[in-house]
């Protein structure tokens, strides 16, 4: 799921396997548009526009992304989050951590970028069926 995306959002194939896990494209807020030498990224998602166009692959932003986690008095906690350098040991981990919190679970996945935190938490929870979409 090409990892190192540090762009802020989903790279193509990110996109794609969000799409394959049934996210809808609505809740995106770019697009991927095709192009003879490769793929750009536009600012805005059309759904009348997506209709019409082949090849027409949306594009989450980071903060689309976290928008698709449920909110609420009772819904489970999600907490994005990056860590430095360890003081004690002087190990130094630039990863991102996406972490989900609910009564019966605890789940958190890391990533070089918060992009791909997000996405490798996002497909969890939807193949377990722990986020309705």
């Amino acid at each position: 799921m090409g990892h190192d995306n540090k762009n802020g959002y989903t790279s193509l194939g990110q996109s794609e396997s969000l799409v394959r896990l049934g996210v809808d494209p609505n809740t995106a807020d770019m697009h991927h548009r095709p192009f003879r030498d490769g793929y750009n990224t536009v600012l805005h998602y059309d759904a009348d526009e997506a209709k019409q166009m082949d090849g027409y692959t949306p594009c989450w932003s980071l903060n689309a992304l976290v928008e698709l986690f449920p909110t609420g008095d009772n819904a489970p906690v999600f907490t994005l989050t990056r860590c430095g350098t360890d003081i004690a040991t002087e190990q130094t981990n630039d990863d991102w951590y996406a972490e989900w919190e609910s009564d019966d679970t605890y789940l958190v996945f890391h990533d070089p970028s918060a992009v791909g935190a997000v996405i490798q938490l996002l497909s969890k929870l939807i193949q377990d069926k722990r986020i309705k979409l």
